[in-house]
């Protein structure tokens, strides 16, 4: 999840495709109705916007290239758990397509570089935050009991709006690593193949 106020914030379309860690594909099961949003009676929504870095890059194309090429650190770790990846807040692919983001202030570890090159990431990281959350950049989703919702946490930011003390609220979330799923479909596809073959022989 992202502190940011946007409820959703999608890299842009600019290739197909922050962290919450592990990287790779989320699910959210709204398994039961929840409380109500803070000012309203019937739960909070989910959300996003359509391209914050596509933006960055035309309004401030210095701060985007400073988030392009800098390298953070998340980490988030608890009894089971160890992870600690390494990566710019953008990445690109071998074109210069905008492939990734990874926003997540909670486990954002401090940038360690030099003061001008710190106080320039900062300054970059900020500008991007306020894209992010702009009203312009929210798309707000209300998740109902039993919709699940699936999303490449690469590809898109997700948080909520807050909720009223009132009603109850059970979101199941699972993730998934992208190696873990390709993986699986190629073992997939490789035994449908290889049962096609056999068939066919008979």
């Amino acid at each position: 999840m992202t502190s940011l106020p946007a409820s959703v914030s999608p890299a842009g379309p600019e290739a197909p495709g922050g962290p919450e860690t592990p990287d790779g594909p989320e699910t959210s099961d709204g398994a039961e109705t929840p409380g109500g949003p803070t000012g309203g009676p019937t739960g909070g929504p989910t959300g996003g916007p359509t391209g914050g870095a596509p933006t960055l890059r035309a309004q401030d194309p210095a701060a985007f290239a400073t988030l392009a090429v800098t390298p953070v650190t998340f980490r988030y770790r608890d009894a089971a758990t160890e992870l600690s990846p390494t990566r710019p807040l953008i990445s690109l692919d071998a074109r210069g397509r905008i492939r990734e983001i990874r926003v997540n202030s909670r486990s954002l570890e401090p940038v360690r570089l030099p003061g001008a090159r710190a106080a320039a990431s900062y300054a970059a990281y900020r500008a991007f935050a306020g894209l992010l959350s702009s009203l312009a950049a929210m798309l707000a989703v209300r998740l109902r009991p039993g919709d699940c919702a699936v999303f490449d946490d690469t590809r898109v930011l997700h948080a909520r709006t807050g909720f009223s003390r009132g009603g109850r609220r059970h979101l199941q979330g699972c993730y998934a690593d992208l190696d873990g799923i390709e993986s699986a479909v190629a073992v997939g596809e490789r035994a449908t193949t290889d049962d096609t073959r056999r068939k066919d022989r008979i």
